[in-house]
């Protein structure tokens, strides 16, 4: 309901309508990729196996609010929907007692489309793809592992260029270097040597991050940058080193590699390829001194009002006292008195 008095429109609302006074998670533009119910958006790649059925196989199970990745068969669990520019955010644990080289790994830019394939071979330990690794050698965890013949290839820079099949050492600002993974065997970059590894103790749980746009990415563990790279390319013919293919966009999954892990939190924050702002964040008027102020506005979107004729910012203590001061207008009509929680803004 709204009253008009003396030029000034206020809203007659109840104190239990608060909303919260800065931005929320959901609000900042995350979305869950695993609805911490059940597997709806996902399915299940198993080794030897295809594609089961993603309610009811056993190498991911549901425990407790996380998922339980029993490591057996190999596989992974991913995403129905392919992803471009976006940020994805995972959190994993390895439970006490954990192999020091347990292996799992979050994977990006991941061709589905081999794997629903008629001709695809089930035998394959996952289609064409990169994985950020999760392994628990020391200090190769979230490094980028290019198994031979899966790709893409990536450009980075490293302390010194490797031999062919050695793996590379990013470090910010080095050399240039492009990981090429066919005929070469099985290649990764991995972190500086100057990096103190981020991982933390068994039994925690470890934030991992990629943040990928279109061709680049970064990748980050526990807040410190592990590797980034760019120029993510794919060979047209697997026989053939030219030519290669931009690779841009692919689904997103969670590994099972031979041991048990745990993952939760499983989201993702898509980006607009042109500005590079969250797509699902909160849109409004982000300027603290404009009247119609949004505080859990993420992104402006221009709608700021900074002057209103007898209009009162919400919480004005201002404007509550004029009302409460005032108990009958000049014409002798007893005017309503509000509480603060009552009272705000009609823009």
């Amino acid at each position: 309901m709204r009253k008009c008095f003396f030029g000034a429109c206020v809203a007659l609302v109840g104190a239990s309508t608060a909303q919260p006074t800065s931005a929320t998670h959901a609000d900042s533009g995350w979305v869950p990729l695993w609805n911490g119910t059940d597997f709806t958006g996902l399915y299940d790649y198993a080794v030897g196996v295809g594609l089961p059925n993603v309610n009811t196989q056993t190498t991911f199970t549901i425990q407790a609010g996380t998922i339980r990745c029993n490591g057996s068969p190999n596989g992974y669990l991913g995403t129905i929907r392919q992803y471009s520019w976006y940020r994805v955010h995972v959190e994993y644990q390895w439970p006490v007692g954990t192999a020091t080289n347990a292996n799992a790994g979050l994977l990006i830019h991941l061709d589905s489309a081999q794997a629903f394939s008629p001709t695809w071979n089930f035998s394959n330990n996952r289609p064409r793809s990169c994985e950020v690794n999760m392994r628990r050698d020391t200090n190769f965890p979230w490094s980028l592992w290019s198994a031979s013949a899966l790709g893409p290839y990536i450009t980075t820079t490293v302390n010194t260029i490797p031999a062919a099949g050695v793996a590379g050492r990013y470090q910010a600002g080095g050399t240039v270097w492009t990981d090429d993974p066919w005929g070469t065997g099985n290649t990764r970059v991995i972190t500086g040597d100057l990096q103190a590894n981020p991982e933390l103790a068994l039994g925690q749980w470890n934030r991992g991050e990629a943040r990928l746009f279109g061709d680049s990415g970064v990748f980050i563990l526990n807040g410190q940058t592990r590797t980034s790279g760019w120029n993510f390319q794919l060979r047209q013919n697997i026989a053939n080193p030219t030519p290669r293919v931009s690779c841009f966009n692919g689904n997103i999954g969670l590994q099972s590699e031979g041991a048990q892990i745990f993952y939760r939190n499983f989201e993702i924050m898509e980006l607009d390829s042109v500005t590079g702002l969250p797509i699902n964040a909160r849109r409004g008027c982000t300027n603290s001194s404009a009247l119609n102020y949004d505080p859990r506005a993420v992104v402006d979107n221009g709608s700021c009002t900074t002057t209103a004729v007898g209009w009162y910012r919400h919480g004005s203590r201002a404007a509550i006292g004029y009302f409460r001061s005032k108990r009958h207008d000049v014409r002798g009509r007893r005017i309503p008195q509000f509480r603060q929680a009552d009272f705000r803004i009609i823009e």
